[in-house]
């Protein structure tokens, strides 16, 4: 193993005190409910049995978290609302047959600088439902109005998992909602894993963001009365080397839309009023906007543009089967950057009228039906007056809905085999089973329709998505974290929640701390002493535990507890990194006077000189807004 200097352990340990955590679980979905707080919603009011997490307040039916820590929430009510307050981050809300209704807010807000992983406990089936009355825009005098059934507001960084089921009513206006990174209030997300996902959105979007939205793996299923999956910016769905998720869209106005879509894995299939898959935002000026599929099975109805780019469309793995509109004023595949094919199986379906064929390949495409008399090379103008239109081979097809479409070479071997979904006069084929220049043909119900040559400049470099040197699905490459994380992997400093999930928004523990300081220090043995009455020999913290004692890292409690699956807030992370730099003879002369900071006054006396370190340091910055949150 490699050993890591301290300047070295501040830069992981400042990605691992904000979003990296978790050693030894199994997966997301995996919890420790020891010391848990659990409530149970009535229409009567919401009772409460204490654990070890008391930063809470009960108003009749709505409960306030208001600290850090594990709760599990269960039970029934007409008209009842969580809501974790600003700031408040290391929060695991566990859904253990959670039946919410909210009259007119959300039956969960996650507010301002949050941090809170939402748990659908294993077996259970949770079911979050609002009224009409949560829209402020129907409803103007509703000052409760949150416009979401889930509302996660502008810097909070919620996850939404576990192996049980979540259903999401909204007959307000959206069905989650993520928000915005903003100087104040610091970086946002909403990510979604393993979960079954059902959201029915009878007014508005189903799943959206105004930042970043991840859906990596689960079972989604949206109906939507406009978009399904949104992101004013970013959406990635799935993960390189990952199954992904299997996102089914069964109703939509665009089905999935984003600045920047990048979809790397899963089985996604989208039906869609108009565009089905789109990177576009009107609000948005000089940007660059791209649509990317590098991995997955694409399966896009759309009554619109099929796959849409307001900049560019880039296709580059997976299997890619759209079906556009009839009319010719949309195209199944509409890109008003480069297009380019790099891989995978790509079957577009639509209206000749706006057909637009690729202008940057590295791998051939056939084209059916374009009116332009003759071939082209996918490399000029021409047809209909789109850049890389046209390319077909001269006559006309008629496509109607059930038709069994064919592409076989002229031997008669079937390359691709598709079903129209409404009537067509196009059709254009991509894969490594061709090659430029020779003829093949189209099939309609197994009758030969017409015939085209295959175009395409198999040396032209396509640039493709970097291989993913972690194994982690959660992981993502250009995040501010991917450094660290590598980091702590390649020393062998931390593994995974599992074999594929990091776990980048699960609270981090005394026990994994303890165990990260530990294999720092080398893995010294220990004897086992039983000092701790809930550290069990053989765990897989247990000599962690003992070394952090014996070293004066770590302190038990007075009970004789170490509470190895409490979070660990800043201050105490602050004092243990600052008891083993002098452990380890490390300078610790770095002081920061916390004068910068408005919550300075918060740190608790016992941690003040630690933390004066650890700022002074840089292992520990200021959050959103200025302030330290100690006890964050």
């Amino acid at each position: 193993m490699k050993r890591m200097t301290l300047s070295k352990a501040a830069a992981v340990f400042i990605a691992f005190m904000t979003a990296v955590s978790a050693l030894a679980l199994p997966s997301l979905a995996v919890y420790d409910t020891s010391g848990a707080t659990a409530f149970v919603f009535t229409d009567g009011g919401i009772a409460a049995v204490d654990g070890d997490y008391k930063s809470y307040s009960i108003d009749g039916t709505s409960l306030s978290i208001k600290g850090a820590g594990v709760y599990e929430v269960s039970g029934g009510c007409a008209d009842g609302s969580i809501t974790v307050k600003k700031g408040v981050t290391g929060v695991t809300l566990i859904l253990n047959g959670l039946t919410l209704t909210s009259s007119d807010t959300a039956p969960i807000a996650c507010n301002k600088s949050t941090e809170v992983t939402i748990v659908a406990a294993e077996g259970t089936v949770n079911t979050l439902t609002d009224s009409a009355y949560n829209n402020d825009e129907t409803y103007p005098d509703n000052a409760n109005a949150e416009n979401a059934v889930i509302k996660c507001k502008d810097g909070s960084r919620v996850t939404l998992c576990g192996s049980g089921t979540l259903n999401i009513i909204s007959n307000g206006k959206n069905g989650i909602k993520g928000g915005a990174t903003t100087e104040t209030e610091g970086e946002s997300y909403l990510t979604v894993e393993e979960l079954t996902l059902n959201i029915t959105a009878n007014v508005n979007d189903a799943l959206k963001s105004d930042q970043e939205l991840n859906v990596l793996s689960g079972n989604i299923t949206i109906s939507a009365e406009d978009d399904a999956v949104k992101s004013d910016l970013t959406v990635n769905i799935g993960a390189a080397n990952a199954d992904g998720p299997t996102l089914n869209i069964i109703k939509s106005c665009e089905g999935i839309e984003g600045a920047t879509v990048n979809i790397y894995s899963g089985d996604i299939t989208v039906r869609a009023s108009d565009d089905g898959i789109n990177a576009a935002n009107s609000d948005l000026t000089g940007y660059a906007f791209s649509l990317n599929v590098y991995g997955g099975k694409v399966y896009v109805d759309a009554q619109g543009d099929g796959v849409d780019s307001n900049g560019s469309l880039t296709l580059a793995g997976g299997t890619v089967e759209i079906y556009g509109s009839s009319q010719n004023d949309n195209a199944p595949l509409d890109s008003d950057g480069t297009l380019t094919f790099g891989g995978g199986t790509v079957v577009a379906v639509g209206s000749a009228g706006m057909a637009q064929t690729p202008n940057k390949t590295s791998q051939p495409y056939v084209a059916f039906g374009a009116a332009r008399t003759g071939g082209g090379n996918g490399f000029g103008p021409g047809g209909w007056g789109r850049p890389g239109s046209g390319n077909g081979s001269g006559s006309s097809i008629s496509i109607k809905a059930g038709d069994v479409l064919t592409v076989t070479d002229t031997s008669g071997n079937v390359l691709c085999t598709a079903t129209a979904v409404r009537t067509a006069s196009y059709l254009l084929f991509s894969s490594a089973k061709l090659t430029s220049g020779q003829t093949y043909v189209l099939k309609i119900n197994g009758n030969a329709a017409t015939t085209a040559s295959a175009a395409g400049n198999n040396a032209v470099s396509v640039p493709e998505e970097d291989e993913e040197t972690l194994p982690f699905t959660d992981v993502i490459k250009g995040k501010w974290y991917y450094g660290a994380v590598d980091y702590v992997y390649e020393n062998g400093l931390m593994v995974g929640t599992s074999t594929d999930l990091f776990g980048i928004s699960v609270s981090s523990t005394r026990a994994m701390v303890a165990q990260i300081l530990y294999r720092l220090a080398g893995s010294p043995e220990v004897a086992y002493s039983g000092r701790f009455t809930d550290v069990a020999a053989g765990s897989w913290y247990a000599d962690a535990c003992e070394w952090a004692a014996e070293n004066g890292v770590f302190a038990g409690y007075t009970d004789s507890t170490f509470r190895p699956g409490t979070p660990i807030t800043r201050e105490q992370l602050a004092l243990v990194l600052y008891k083993y730099s002098l452990l380890s003879s490390k300078n610790v002369s770095a002081v920061d006077d916390l004068s910068g900071f408005s919550d300075s006054g918060a740190v608790s006396s016992w941690a003040e000189n630690a933390v004066k370190w650890a700022v002074g340091a840089g292992i520990i910055s200021g959050k959103g807004g200025g302030i330290l949150d100690p006890g964050g």
